[in-house]
């Protein structure tokens, strides 16, 4: 069985998996910017939180989830990669659902909301975001499902070589 502390080093590393996939993602984003002070500054800052928000979602939902999943279902890579989906977008689509509101929204010129109704732009933006989040998770919790099959293979090789050195 699993000490309390290898599932909480497990649950750090993976929430440190979306962290890395933002960072290589700001880094491609900013490569031709002149200013690479800035760049690190914001790119810490967005370190920060993406931890924060991705500790969250591991902790508070991608723990339980596992073990009511676990206790339903073998949980294998898929079942791990469609779990970490859905705790990694449902929270930001329950939050930025854009049927909440009234008035008028743009992005970059393009208007997302007219008169409180959403237009198709605002519907793909929406997508967007929730899709990201979700591929967010499912990075997380394959790196979750990795190690612990990874850190079970070890374990399970620990305990044959102290049971061959018993005997």
């Amino acid at each position: 069985m699993r000490t309390f502390f290898n599932h909480f080093v497990d649950l750090l590393l993976c929430s440190i998996t979306p962290v890395v996939l933002c960072l290589i993602y700001g880094l491609v984003l900013s490569v031709g910017s002149s200013n690479w002070i800035r760049v690190f500054g914001e790119l810490y800052i967005l370190a920060f939180f993406v931890f924060m928000v991705s500790a969250m979602h591991t902790f508070l939902l991608g723990l339980p989830t596992y073990f009511l999943v676990r206790s339903i279902l073998p949980f294998n890579y898929l079942v791990s990669a469609l779990t970490g989906f859905v705790v990694g977008s449902i929270p930001v689509a329950i939050y930025s659902w854009p049927l909440s509101g009234s008035g008028a929204s743009t992005i970059n010129g393009t208007p997302t909301i007219i008169n409180g109704i959403p237009t198709i732009a605002g519907w793909i933006s929406y997508g967007q975001g929730v899709l990201v989040f979700g591929v967010l998770g499912i990075s997380g919790a394959i790196t979750y499902k990795y190690l612990l099959t990874r850190f079970q293979s070890s374990n399970n090789a620990l305990s044959a070589d102290a049971k061959s050195g018993a005997g």
